[in-house]
């Protein structure tokens, strides 16, 4: 979606929680998107660079030049013009590839300018406090999943798998449940017999992590690695971590 559909949905989740008309001023932290700014102006607040992107945007740029600690000072403290003269001087100084890194480093702060200060320089209050490790909590839990190493999600996988994390994040998810393993009881006479995949259905429950698994259900199916994928997708998982094809040998996963 775009960024106003996206901020309007943040609003709406936003104001079910807190009465917005009683909160002073709202801070968004981002990396320099222009979406993440409408974000700011939408609720009336203040937009600030997220200081792992500026840190990381200064050393792209500069490289271990010691001009990176007195640029980021400045930076915190919302001194643009001598943000300006020092990248300028830097500029001069390196050679011309060094110089092309630096002049990309002037337009990406520039570019955010205003959301280089730290907000407490312009709020005074008690309580004020860094936005926290924004790129970690987003890149740890979503992107490194979802993007990184060659994985590819559909959008129902995505969100199944969000809220997977999200549920196993605030301790709502049980990850302890038994499942036996023992011989199915005998189905008395007269009874509807139901395959495994429908029971599993059955007993979860929950409509919105419906999901299927051909691999358990296929030609293959009573395959040691096709066994250990079953005790995974229902949470059974001591005593099958180490469990390999004969085949072959272990893999990460």
């Amino acid at each position: 979606m775009d960024g106003k559909r996206f901020w309007e949905g943040v609003s709406l989740t936003v104001a079910k929680e807190y009465d917005l008309s009683r909160v002073g001023k709202v801070i968004v932290g981002g990396d320099g998107a222009s979406w993440v700014k409408e974000g700011a102006e939408l609720f009336g607040g203040l937009y600030e660079l997220d200081r792992f992107h500026l840190k990381r945007a200064l050393h792209q740029g500069l490289g271990s030049d010691p001009l990176v600690n007195e640029i980021y000072q400045a930076c915190v403290k919302g001194e643009v013009v001598s943000v300006e003269r020092l990248l300028t001087r830097a500029q001069q100084e390196a050679d011309k590839e060094r110089a092309e890194e630096v002049m990309r480093l002037r337009g990406y702060l520039m570019d955010s300018y205003y959301g280089l200060r730290d907000y407490g320089v312009e709020i005074s209050g008690e309580g004020l406090r860094g936005l926290g490790a924004v790129e970690g909590n987003v890149d740890k839990l979503f992107a490194d999943r979802m993007k990184k190493r060659g994985m590819s999600w559909t959008k129902e996988g995505a969100n199944r798998m969000a809220r997977l994390i999200s549920l196993s994040h605030s301790g709502k998810l049980d990850t302890k449940k038994k499942i036996s393993t023992g011989k199915p009881a005998l189905t008395p006479a007269g009874t509807t017999h139901r395959s495994e995949r429908e029971e599993y259905e059955a007993e979860d429950g929950g409509t919105w992590l419906e999901a299927s698994m051909p691999a358990l259900y296929g030609p293959h199916a009573d395959r040691p690695w096709v066994q250990m994928l079953r005790e995974l997708t229902r949470g059974h998982i001591e005593g099958v971590a180490h469990a390999t094809h004969p085949e072959s040998q272990p893999t990460k996963s």
